[in-house]
């Protein structure tokens, strides 16, 4: 979406007491990196009393690959455009064996985590989601939810939610 869209589509939400718009945009391969963060700007300056939920940790982890630049680099500017929180897409399944069968990106749990600890230590808070009801056994929600509670337990910057893969039904 042009960013001139998105800002009129936000806009024409602002009626309906909007107070957060929640971001994610993929792993676009055309997209330049400076198109996130100005992105951000605009919406902010349009609506400044709305808060900017935006980004999967999977997407932090392209915008190193077309920018060149750190997660924490990208993080201070998306930050320093209007950015309050990542969203905790991305996560899915964390265990290796499920998770290359089920996304179609290579973010592992250590960059997904990696990326998740920098914000927090930015002061961000994040949700930690969990993807489930398909290939997954128990043991791998378990793992899950273990590593999530590990993080959450070393940086206290997690809020959790998670989703069934099998309904839209969402948990916050």
């Amino acid at each position: 979406m042009r960013i001139e869209e998105a800002v009129k589509l936000a806009r024409s939400m602002e009626s309906e007491n909007l107070t957060e718009l929640h971001i994610v945009n993929g792993l676009h391969p055309n997209l330049p990196w400076r198109y996130y963060p100005r992105s951000l700007r605009e919406l902010k300056a349009a609506l400044p009393d709305v808060s900017l939920k935006a980004f999967t940790a999977t997407e932090i982890h392209h915008f190193e690959t077309i920018s060149g630049l750190s997660a924490s680099e990208i993080l201070d500017e998306l930050i320093d455009a209007g950015l309050e929180s990542l969203t905790g897409g991305g996560a899915e399944i964390f265990d290796w064996e499920v998770r290359q069968h089920i996304v179609d990106h290579h973010t592992h749990w250590e960059d997904w985590s990696r990326i998740h600890r920098l914000a927090h230590e930015k002061g961000l808070k994040t949700p930690c989601t969990m993807l489930y009801g398909h290939i997954e056994e128990p043991r791998h929600r378990v793992d899950h939810v273990l590593r999530l509670r590990e993080l959450q337990d070393e940086t206290g910057g997690s809020r959790s939610s998670s989703r069934c893969a099998t309904s839209t039904t969402s948990w916050t």
